[in-house]
C-alpha cells in the first residue's frame, strides 16, 4: 500500500477513520455469512468477491491515477485497479493478507496485450489438515489470484503475465509509461 498524498491518501486503506465505507461494507459482508463461518477466512474473500461482481461494475472512464479501495466503492464502479484496491482493503478490515498485482493480459494467440491489475491472498488451511500433513501451522496457507473485474477466483490463466519487477519510480513514470 502506498499513500499517494493529497486527499486521496492510502489506495488500500481498512481503517474505519478514513475509509468508513471499506470498514462498513466489510461489516455488512461479514454479518451476511453463517455464524459458522464467521472465522472463515475462505467465505469472507469469497463473499466479498460475490459482493464486488454484483454492487461495482466495470468503470470504462475510470481516471487515470486509480482510485483507492474507498473511492471505489463510494463512486461505485472501478476498472482492475480499483476493483482490486477495493478488495484489497476490504481483506485488509479481517487481515488476511493480500497484495497488489501489476502485469498484462494477453489473447489466447498472445498477439495482443493490455495492461491489468488484480489481487493476490493467503488464505490459510486448516489446522487440522496442517497437522495431518506436518506442516508448520505459520506456513500452512494456499495462494490464489483473485480477479473481480474478470470475476476469476482464485485461478491464475497462462494469459496473465506478472513475470517482472518493475523498478521505482518517482511520480509514477514509469507506470504512466507502460499504460502509454
Amino acid at each position: 500500500r502506498q499513500d499517494r498524498g493529497g486527499t486521496e491518501g492510502w489506495a488500500i486503506d481498512a481503517r474505519s477513520n478514513t475509509a468508513p465505507t471499506v470498514y462498513q461494507t466489510a461489516a455488512n459482508i461479514d454479518a451476511s455469512l453463517p455464524t459458522n463461518l464467521k472465522t472463515n477466512a475462505y467465505a469472507f474473500a469469497r463473499a466479498t468477491f460475490d459482493w464486488l461482481n454484483e454492487h461495482v461494475p466495470y468503470d470504462t472512464n475510470a481516471p487515470n491515477i486509480a482510485r483507492g479501495g474507498e473511492q471505489c466503492l463510494v463512486a461505485g464502479m472501478g476498472d482492475c485497479d480499483e476493483q482490486s484496491n477495493a478488495f484489497m482493503s476490504i481483506m485488509r478490515v479481517k487481515g488476511i493478507p493480500t497484495w497488489y498485482v501489476f502485469g498484462a493480459l494477453a489473447d489466447p494467440e498472445f498477439n495482443e496485450w493490455e495492461g491489468h491489475a488484480w489481487a493476490y491472498i493467503m488464505l490459510p488451511m486448516s489446522e487440522e489438515w496442517c497437522e495431518n500433513n506436518d506442516v508448520i501451522l505459520n506456513d500452512c496457507y494456499v495462494e490464489g489470484a483473485v480477479d473481480v473485474v474478470n470475476r476469476k477466483w482464485l485461478v491464475h490463466t497462462p494469459t496473465a503475465y506478472i513475470d517482472w519487477i518493475e523498478p521505482h519510480s518517482t511520480g509514477g513514470q514509469v507506470t504512466d509509461g507502460y499504460y502509454y
